[in-house]
């Protein structure tokens, strides 16, 4: 734009030569075919113009239909992670509710004592927690996933690491078949639960 306006400028002034140096001319013919040619000069600059300022105007028009079309498939890819997101931090909040159901001893010291009442519930839990790391993962290795705030996506690759480790801690523990160390166990799992915070707290802001 700032070049067209220079462009004009210059226009301008030659123009203002040409009628100056027209006007001084004492040949009244001379004069006439002068004016003629610079009206003819005004008329084809104003018609280069008016082609450049539409084209301008259209080329802006297309550039902001292509940010918005953008900004909105940004829009709907980051949705989709807060979504998928946030049914995993469900499921990590239900096994944190349903582990301290299961968990009955006082001293955290010693190995878990069994409750039988809460035992079922507490296994579909853990199942259902085996698959938060592999969709964690499958989350962050998404298209998707650079459509979101990077603190965001920093909050979740540590969920993943956390969750993973104990997922990892719970199963190593499990095949000994001694119950669980309830105090490493809860060590890693108010980790998990500590971030699962940050993270739920990001996805409240994003929501509809």
């Amino acid at each position: 734009m700032l070049l067209f306006t220079i462009f004009l400028l210059i226009i301008l002034m030659l123009l203002l030569i040409g009628f100056g140096s027209i006007f001084n001319m004492d040949d009244i013919a001379v004069n006439e075919k002068g004016i003629t040619v610079i009206i003819s000069i005004i008329a084809l600059f104003s018609t280069v113009g008016g082609s450049y300022l539409g084209a301008k105007v259209a080329g802006d028009n297309a550039l902001l239909l292509y940010k918005s079309e953008q900004n909105a498939r940004k829009n709907d890819m980051a949705k989709k992670i807060y979504y998928s997101v946030y049914t995993n931090v469900v499921r990590i909040s239900d096994f944190y509710v349903r582990y301290n159901e299961y968990v009955k001893l006082a001293d955290y010291v010693k190995p878990l004592e069994l409750n039988p009442l809460n035992k079922s519930t507490f296994s579909n839990q853990y199942i259902d927690l085996l698959e938060v790391p592999i969709n964690l993962d499958r989350i962050i290795n998404s298209e998707e996933f650079i459509a979101i705030d990077t603190n965001l996506q920093d909050d979740i690759f540590l969920l993943w690491q956390q969750v993973r480790n104990l997922v990892w801690m719970l199963n190593k523990q499990d095949e000994k078949r001694q119950g669980y160390d309830v105090e490493e166990v809860s060590k890693q799992l108010f980790k998990v639960m500590e971030t699962t915070k940050k993270v739920t707290s990001q996805l409240s802001r994003n929501f509809d």
